[in-house]
Parts: C-alpha cells; sequence; structure tokens
C-alpha cells in the first residue's frame, strides 16, 4: 500500500517550491478548470415586447414544416427590426460579423487545446523529472517536454475515453429528432410501447454510459502517465494502465476517493475564497476594461464601415468580452492553476509508487522477509 500522507504533503510542497509548474497550471485552469451553465431566464415571456402574431398552418411533411418556419421567421424579424429601429441588412450584417468572431475564437480554442495536452504532458514529466533527478527545469524546457508526439497520444487517450459521452449525446439527439418527427411534423400520437422504449431505452443508455465514463477518466489517469512516462503508443498506454491499476487496484482506488474528498473540500474553500479575492479582482478588472478595451476599439472601428447605430458596440462587446473575463478574474484562475498542478502532482507521485510497488519481485522480497526472521 502507498502512503497516502507522503504524497498528499510531497504534492503541497511541490505546488510552493516548483513555481514553473504555475504556468502549465494556469494553462489547464484556462481551457478545462472551472466552466458553468447558462443560468439565463426563458425568453418565452407573456410581457415580451417582441412577440410574433404568426399562426402555423397545417404541417404533414417536412416540406410543410420548412415553409412554415420560413415565413415565421420573416415575420419575427420584421417584428425584432421594427422594435430595434435597424435594418434586416444591418441585424445581418451583425450576424455575420458575430459569426466571424466566433469563428476566431473557435481557432483560438483550438490553439489552446493544443496548449492544454501539452501542458498536460508538461506538469507529468516535470515532476516526475524532479523526483528522479531533483532538479527543476525552466518553463521553456516544459514546453519542450510538451511539444511532442506524447501530447498527441494523450488527445487520442481522451478523444477515446469520451467515446461514451458522445454516445449519449448522440442517442439524445437521435430520441430528439423521433420525438419532433413524429408529434410535430406527422402530428402524430406515441403508443404505450414507443413511450416505454423511449424512456426505458434513454435511462439504460444514460446509465451504462455514465458509469463506463466514470471508470474510463478513472482509468485514464493512469493512462495518461504510462503514456507520458514510459514513452508508450496508445494501445500500449491503455494495457499497461488497465493492468497497474488492476494490480494495485486497493491503493488507487483509495487515492481515487481521497482526492474525491480533497475535490468535496475544495468546493467549500471556494465559497470563502470568492469573498477574499473579490478585493484583488476588483484591480484586475480595471486592467482587464483598460486590455479589452483595445480590440473592443478596433472591432467596432472595422464594423462602423458596414454598421449603423450602436450595432458597431455589439460587434466590439464580443470580441472584448473574452479578455476582460480572464483579466478580470485572474485571481480566481491562479487560485484554479494551483489546484491543478496539485491534483497532476499527486497522481504523477501516486503512480510512481504504484509502479515501485509493482515492479518488486515477490519472490526476493519473501526471501528477504524469511532471512530477517531467521
Amino acid at each position: 500500500m502507498i502512503d497516502f500522507g507522503k504524497i498528499l504533503k510531497r504534492a503541497w510542497r511541490l505546488v510552493w517550491n516548483y513555481r514553473a509548474l504555475w504556468v502549465f497550471g494556469i494553462i489547464l485552469a484556462l481551457t478545462v478548470g472551472g466552466g458553468g451553465g447558462n443560468s439565463g431566464s426563458s425568453s418565452n415571456r407573456s410581457d415580451s415586447k417582441i412577440q410574433s402574431d404568426y399562426e402555423w398552418g397545417e404541417i404533414e411533411t417536412f416540406e410543410d414544416f420548412q415553409r412554415e418556419f420560413g415565413n415565421a421567421w420573416d415575420e419575427g424579424m420584421d417584428d425584432i427590426t421594427a422594435e430595434l429601429g435597424v435594418s434586416r441588412a444591418d441585424l445581418a450584417a451583425l450576424f455575420w460579423t458575430i459569426i466571424a468572431l466566433i469563428g476566431l475564437m473557435f481557432l483560438i480554442g483550438l490553439g489552446m487545446t493544443v496548449l492544454r495536452y501539452m501542458a498536460e504532458t508538461s506538469l507529468i514529466r516535470m515532476v516526475d523529472d524532479h523526483e528522479r533527478t531533483g532538479e527543476k527545469v525552466s518553463v521553456s524546457q516544459g514546453f519542450r517536454y510538451g511539444w511532442s508526439r506524447t501530447s498527441w497520444r494523450l488527445f487520442l487517450i481522451d478523444l477515446i475515453v469520451s467515446i461514451p459521452g458522445w454516445i449519449i449525446l448522440v442517442w439524445i439527439i437521435a430520441l430528439s429528432w423521433w420525438l419532433f418527427s413524429t408529434l410535430v411534423i406527422r402530428q402524430a400520437t406515441l403508443s404505450p410501447a414507443a413511450i416505454v422504449f423511449a424512456i426505458g431505452g434513454t435511462l439504460s443508455v444514460f446509465f451504462f454510459m455514465v458509469v463506463l465514463s466514470i471508470v474510463l477518466y478513472f482509468l485514464r489517469i493512469f493512462f495518461w502517465r504510462v503514456c507520458v512516462l514510459e514513452n508508450a503508443g496508445v494501445g500500449q498506454s491503455f494495457r499497461g494502465g488497465f493492468a497497474l491499476a488492476r494490480k494495485q487496484w486497493q491503493s488507487a482506488l483509495l487515492m481515487w476517493l481521497i482526492m474525491i474528498g480533497i475535490n468535496i473540500l475544495w468546493v467549500f474553500a471556494g465559497f470563502i475564497l470568492f469573498f477574499v479575492l473579490l478585493i484583488p479582482s476588483a484591480f484586475t478588472a480595471i486592467a482587464g476594461v483598460i486590455a479589452a478595451s483595445i480590440p473592443t476599439l478596433i472591432v467596432a472601428g472595422i464594423s462602423s464601415l458596414y454598421l449603423g447605430g450602436w450595432l458597431p458596440w455589439i460587434a466590439g462587446a464580443v470580441a472584448g468580452a473574452p479578455l476582460l473575463c480572464v483579466i478580470a478574474f485572474a485571481p480566481f484562475i491562479l487560485v484554479e492553476a494551483w489546484m491543478m498542478v496539485y491534483r497532476s502532482s499527486v497522481w504523477t507521485l501516486a503512480y510512481r509508487e504504484m509502479k515501485a510497488l509493482d515492479s518488486l519481485d515477490p519472490q526476493l522480497t519473501a526471501g528477504n522477509i524469511k532471512t530477517a526472521a531467521g
């Protein structure tokens, strides 16, 4: 059994004494840390000023639905442009401007995805090297660790592990389309057998895939470290990680449960940290507004060449909002980065301990025990 207390304390010291790790923790905090849902209210309010009096006709085929939807869309757009006081041409131009900005953000997101797997590789390698040699490498050397085929393999492993989640998504989309085509387009009724199939099938698929996802994401911890530290391929990483987790299942399971407990405590600590970090966040928010004003003014100025009124400012706000959020919430991002480094370090140290236990020769160990007893 591995020494859990030693691992937790060692990882804690690494967070504070090996500051080059912070850079890669920040990358992880920006790419995988946090995340939130959309808590906006519904737009179907009875007191909304923008309403359409369009009455849907009879829908029997998908072509009928397309025609009726197009007519409703046209009438709705007329109502919106009249309410906002803009032309449909300006509204369409604003729409495509925002689409272009979203496309640019998508490309930036692809770059951040590359950085994410580079950071994962770098953190694992840097912690392992420090444990083996006692040396601390620079940030540039850390990036060189990450710029390798190993990072690509981590992405492939992640892609395979996420397959159950994609199956759930495809099932939900297929079920939603089946219900929509049945109830809306063909205006048919569902039989009791169909209802039982829809509910039972969805619950069965969801439960099985969720359990499978939990198991795979747990094993991914070992898949990644076999890939990085043993320079293994994707298939070898799956086999080696599963074999180690199976042989050291008690240590692996207890370490996982301990980390779940730490993550729960971290959630409660986050409430306290939120109020503590409000003061520094006020200053970073000011800096964020100043920095975000540059892309905002640039995009608004370009958009004003073909947009009128206040519409260019909407495009500018869309361009400046991501930078504003990153700088304004910099204290929160830094704290989350520390936690990211801590989690990665704990599992790298645990992997090293389990690997060392697994490599011990059982016969040699038994012989030593007999010798000591004699």
